[in-house]
C-alpha cells in the first residue's frame, strides 16, 4: 500500500515538525525571550471564558514584567440592574437592585479584574516576576466636554505575593492592598479616578537605595510599544 505508507510517512513528519515548533516555544519562553511572553500571556489572556467582558492590551514587556491595559465594563455591563429570586410557587421574582448594592458590586468587580489578569500572565510566563495592571474606560472630560479616558484601578501584582493569597477567599478591594495600587472606592459615588502607575515610575522607584534585606525589586520596563492586543473576557470576582 504505497499511498496509506505515504500518508503515514507524512503525518510522521508534520507531528515531528509541529513537536520541534513547540519545544522550541517553550525553550522560548523559559529564556525570557519577550516575543515568546507576550504570545504566552495573550493564549492564556485568550482562553479566559467569564461573564464580564474586558479587553485586554499588552502595552510593555521587559525581561521581568508586563504591563496590561484592561479596558473596564460599564457599571451596566457588569452588574445587572435586577436579582431574581425563585419563589416556592416555581415562578421567578425580579426586583431591581438598591444603588448601593450596585456600586459595591461595580468596585469589585474592578478590583478583581487586576487581580485575575495579572494571575493568568504571571502564570502563563514563569520568567516574569510582575504584572503592572492598570484598568481604563471611556469618560467625559469636564473641563472641556471632549471624551476622555478614566483609570478606576491600577496595580503592581508581584509573583510572590500574589502566590501567597488564596484567590477564591480574598475580598479583592482588600486584597489589592497586598501590592501597590491606585484604587478609591467610595460608599455612595462608587471609584474614583485615579493616576495610573507608569513604567516610569517604575524605573523612579527602581533608583531608590537598595533593600537591606533580599526582598523582590522592581524590574526595570523599557518603553517598547508593542501595539499586540487580545480580546478577552474577565471575571466578575
Amino acid at each position: 500500500e504505497p499511498a496509506v505508507k505515504a500518508a503515514r510517512e507524512a503525518d510522521r513528519r508534520a507531528h515531528d515538525e509541529a513537536e520541534v515548533r513547540r519545544i522550541a516555544n517553550v525553550d522560548a519562553l523559559m529564556a525570557g525571550d519577550e516575543s515568546a511572553v507576550v504570545a504566552a500571556v495573550q493564549g492564556a489572556l485568550e482562553g479566559l471564558r467569564a461573564p464580564v467582558s474586558a479587553p485586554v492590551s499588552v502595552t510593555d514587556v521587559g525581561p521581568e514584567g508586563i504591563v496590561l491595559e484592561l479596558a473596564l465594563p460599564t457599571v451596566e455591563e457588569a452588574v445587572p440592574a435586577q436579582r431574581s429570586t425563585l419563589l416556592r410557587s416555581g415562578r421567578i421574582s425580579y426586583r431591581n437592585r438598591p444603588k448601593r448594592d450596585v456600586i459595591d458590586l461595580y468596585t469589585r468587580v474592578v478590583a478583581s479584574l487586576p487581580i485575575l489578569h495579572g494571575a493568568l500572565a504571571l502564570d502563563a510566563a514563569p520568567t516574569l516576576q510582575v504584572v503592572l495592571v492598570s484598568g481604563v474606560r471611556d469618560a467625559v472630560d469636564p473641563r472641556s466636554g471632549q471624551d476622555a479616558e478614566e483609570c478606576l484601578v491600577s496595580v503592581l501584582l508581584d509573583r510572590e505575593a500574589l502566590s501567597a493569597l488564596k484567590l477564591d477567599r480574598v475580598d479583592p478591594g482588600v486584597a489589592l492592598e497586598n501590592f501597590e495600587a491606585r484604587y478609591r472606592p467610595t460608599v455612595t459615588a462608587g471609584l474614583r479616578p485615579v493616576e495610573p502607575l507608569t513604567a516610569e515610575a517604575l524605573l523612579a522607584a527602581d533608583a531608590e537605595p537598595a533593600p537591606t534585606e533580599p526582598e523582590l525589586a522592581v524590574a526595570p520596563l523599557p518603553r517598547r510599544r508593542s501595539g499586540r492586543t487580545a480580546s478577552v473576557e474577565a471575571a466578575a470576582g
